[in-house]
């Protein structure tokens, strides 16, 4: 028979050897491959997706569309092409970037689908006095000349800002002079008669579209270089299917910002994306009729593991190549759920070993706090409840049946799916939302749950029954509470070999043969009274009777 000290070395040997396992490539990855330990969200983080409709006349089919591209205050981390129809390629195109979608002979409905993930700030720009610049080189002063049939109005145009500016020179403040006009004298309206340049001067009315042209117009005869820029306004869950348009003015050597629109001089906020820049439309085709484009925008909420994961200089490790950041992204999702099972049946040994608190099966309490996941963690327990009590109800009336088990589970199974289909219907037309995940419960969890409970009602009483639900609702709880924490998910999937650690903390809770904590109130009464015993001196010997 084994020595028992060596045996208890031998389970601390290999307790210890799973955790170093852990350790090295831990240590590895953070000092080495610079891996952040800690968790964080990363802010202004966004998916935004262009769907693309029309159809083909039979014809050889062409769409060009404009895409964002790394720029001032924002990076594109990632893109995605899909068409089944259509190939395309990318190409550039002065300070733009596009793509170009063709088929041949493509007829009846089709459609292309562009995602990319960019993360934005805002461009603030601290600009000092800037005196009058003269000379530009010749990508910027190609934004001061205007259009040949716009000459007319130049000596017309020309007196007109020598009386708005005056005396200044300074190109910084006439840009903010032609700005405050438009912004403040001339009045915005949805329809203008007068469709010249010079009308929003004499009327001072103008459309929107026509102060951001006019804008444009007065900063290049005032000597300053301007142009127009595209982009959309990002916003969560917000769909539209037009492009906004502002502009941009060089000074300083760079150039800045100016949207007449949303009142803003010299900065953009970081929901503001550019696309392209020029006066060509965002979208062209040819050979194709009924075209229709929206974009879909939803603020993403990544975290910096995948972050950085993405973002990184790859530095020829094999551990990048061949980490869980490789697969795919649905896939990432799914084994982000599936890692944290383990650390479910860490946290029931501990309470079900350590504790001594009593559930339904080993591990149903990890199974019930996975389905808390769609539910939230109160109309879980609520939801979860009410159907058990319902399914217990169905349960004792088919006991009074005599059923055998499997018709008997069977039966219970199809109850459960009447009862959660009647739910959500109810949550639908009742707005509450919530009750509509009822239907995600797993079925067979439930099922078990409640034949269990039934069981235990027969042989051991209610007291029992209502104590071991209450314990199984504590430990899926506490389950759902670390399992659903996005900091030790993240932990998890950069660190799997985390997973070897759990191994050795089992190892070491498995051995453990001690008292548990419920059972230290159970027998509280029975260790005083023992401590007690062991306090009291033992009684002399009566000398007396001894003689006798």
């Amino acid at each position: 028979m084994q020595d028992p000290i060596k045996r208890k070395k031998n389970i601390l040997l290999i307790a210890s050897f799973f955790i170093v396992l852990f350790i090295g490539p831990f240590i590895y990855k953070v000092l080495f491959l610079r891996y952040p330990i800690l968790s964080k969200a990363v802010e202004n983080l966004w998916t935004i997706e262009v769907k693309i409709l029309f159809q083909g006349i039979g014809r050889d089919a062409m769409v060009r569309h404009y895409l964002p591209s790394d720029d001032m205050g924002q990076i594109v981390l990632e893109e995605n092409f899909v068409s089944r129809t259509l190939d395309f390629f990318i190409g550039k195109e002065d300070l733009n970037t596009f793509v170009q979608w063709k088929g041949i002979r493509l007829k009846g409905d089709s459609g292309v689908f562009y995602r990319a993930t960019v993360q934005t700030r805002p461009r603030i720009n601290r600009l000092t006095i800037i005196g009058l610049e003269r000379k530009y080189p010749p990508n910027v002063g190609k934004y001061l000349f205007t259009r040949p049939e716009m000459e007319s109005f130049n000596v017309e145009i020309e007196e007109f800002l020598k009386g708005l500016f005056g005396k200044e020179e300074n190109n910084l403040e006439k840009i903010r002079t032609i700005y405050n006009f438009l912004s403040k004298d001339v009045a915005t309206v949805l329809f203008s008669q007068d469709t010249s340049l010079t009308g929003p001067i004499k009327t001072k009315k103008a459309t929107i579209v026509e102060k951001k042209k006019l804008f444009i117009y007065l900063s290049r005869v005032a000597g300053v270089p301007a142009r127009t820029v595209h982009g959309i306004i990002l916003g969560d869950e917000s769909k539209q299917n037009m492009v906004h348009s502002w502009a941009e003015v060089f000074l300083g050597g760079k150039w800045v910002p100016v949207d007449i629109e949303n009142q803003l001089f010299v900065q953009l906020p970081e929901t503001a994306l550019i696309l392209y820049r020029g006066d060509r439309p965002f979208m062209t085709s040819s050979g194709v009729k009924g075209l229709e484009y929206s974009f879909a925008v939803k603020q993403e909420d990544q975290w910096a593991f995948s972050f950085f994961y993405d973002t990184a200089t790859k530095v020829g490790s094999i551990v990048h190549e061949w980490s869980l950041f490789s697969l795919p992204v649905e896939v990432q999702q799914v084994f982000r759920v599936i890692l944290m099972i383990p650390l479910g049946a860490v946290i029931v040994s501990f309470f079900r070993n350590i504790i001594g608190v009593n559930t339904f099966g080993t591990f149903m309490p990890v199974l019930i706090a996975l389905a808390f996941r769609n539910t939230k963690l109160g109309w879980g327990l609520v939801l979860f409840s009410a159907v058990i009590a319902l399914g217990l109800v169905s349960r004792w009336f088919m006991d009074r049946l005599k059923l055998l088990l499997v018709p008997r589970l069977s039966v219970v199974v199809t109850v459960l799916v009447i009862i959660l289909a009647v739910g959500s219907v109810i949550g639908h037309h009742a707005g509450i939302y919530r009750v509509l995940a009822v239907a995600l419960f797993p079925m067979v969890i439930m099922t078990m749950t409640i034949e269990r409970l039934s069981i235990i009602l027969m042989e051991r009483g209610a007291r029992e029954a209502l104590k071991v639900s209450l314990g199984t609702l504590l430990v899926s709880t506490c389950g759902y509470l670390m399992m659903s924490w996005v900091s030790i998910q993240d932990f998890f999937f950069t660190f799997p070999e985390i997973l070897f650690a759990l191994i050795g903390i089992q190892i070491l809770m498995g051995r453990y043969t001690g008292y548990r904590l419920m059972e230290c109130f159970r027998f509280h009464s029975f260790i005083e009274g023992d401590k007690r015993e062991q306090l009291i001196p033992p009684s002399s010997p009566d000398i007396s009777s001894e003689k006798k």
